[in-house]
């Protein structure tokens, strides 16, 4: 807020209007009788002399200690001996905000220990700088160190390896550096693009080099999960009951022969999955005539290939 032009102003209500920074001083404030500024986002240190008795400032973010005229009163309400209580651009240092350096936005502690910058200058390790150092970048404002990203690999065994197993083709990208870290890839070590691996979990590593020439590993694993359930086949077979017309007499009734190829599995999960069946506790086994008219109940216990 700014008032210092504001000397026949009588009365002032600014409850509740979101005014943000220091209280000016007030000494022009000279026909003043009624100032009510609750409830804001006012901050610093409060100026001496209030300019009316009538007066309400609670609801603010004043910094400790507050001056002699708002003690035993409760006109101020509560002050904060801490940053909490200053304002951008300053910090708290023995009782008082203390202005940061001018390149700071924010800081703490001391004048130079910046917190945040003015844009278009960048933080770095307590100072605001032009431009980030090699090794850096810009990180929303921030220079952060230059770093290798790669993420753990997860494939599905989908492709067969012959043996009744099944495997998954490694396949990935080598990753990369942050926008504007000039990393290059010089070496994968621990699998190949392109082999057959089973379910299993195999660490990676990437041999990269910063734009400052200095060469780091990276480590990570390439996660490789049975396309089956892991709790088991979990077939339903079949989901619908199988309707067999039949073509041909057996004596005087019409039957038909039953073959495996009457019905087919359903996976919960994945299609990829190869199960056996058994029909030795089986009511009907394949081969055996079926007659119409008649309803046979067939129950498959399915086994795991992989």
């Amino acid at each position: 807020p700014e008032w210092e032009n504001l000397v026949s102003l009588e009365y002032m209500d600014l409850n509740d209007n979101q005014l943000s920074g220091n209280i000016p001083e007030w000494e022009n404030l000279v026909s003043l009788s009624f100032m009510i500024i609750e409830n804001n986002l006012l901050c610093g240190s409060l100026p001496q002399n209030p300019p009316t008795d009538f007066l309400g400032l609670q609801g603010n973010f004043f910094v400790c200690p507050l001056p002699g005229w708002c003690i035993g009163t409760t006109k101020c309400g509560s002050c904060f001996n801490s940053d909490q209580g200053c304002c951008e651009g300053s910090f708290y240092f023995e009782g008082i905000c203390a202005e940061c350096n001018a390149n700071c936005a924010t800081c703490t502690v001391a004048s130079t220990n910046c917190i945040s910058c003015n844009s278009p200058d960048l933080l770095h390790d307590g100072e605001c700088v032009a431009s980030c150092p090699v090794r850096f970048y810009d990180n929303e404002g921030v220079c952060a160190e230059c770093s290798y990203e790669h993420e753990d690999v997860y494939l599905l065994t989908t492709t067969s390896c012959g043996g009744g197993s099944f495997c998954a083709v490694i396949n990935f990208e080598t990753g990369s550096c942050a926008p504007g870290c000039g990393c290059e890839v010089l070496s994968i070590t621990g699998v190949t693009i392109g082999d057959r691996k089973q379910a299993g979990t195999y660490p990676a590593s990437v041999l990269w080099k910063d734009e400052a020439g200095v060469i780091s590993e990276y480590i990570f694993n390439i996660l490789i999960e049975d396309s089956c359930d892991p709790k088991g086949p979990n077939v339903a077979c079949p989901e619908e009951e199988i309707v067999i017309f039949t073509d041909t007499l057996c004596g005087t009734m019409p039957c038909v022969e039953f073959s495996e190829d009457d019905f087919s599995f359903s996976y919960s999960d994945y299609e990829t999955c190869e199960c056996s069946w058994d029909y030795s506790n089986d009511s009907i086994v394949p081969g055996e005539v079926l007659y119409g008219r008649r309803t046979y109940i067939l129950e498959i216990e399915a086994t795991n290939f992989l």
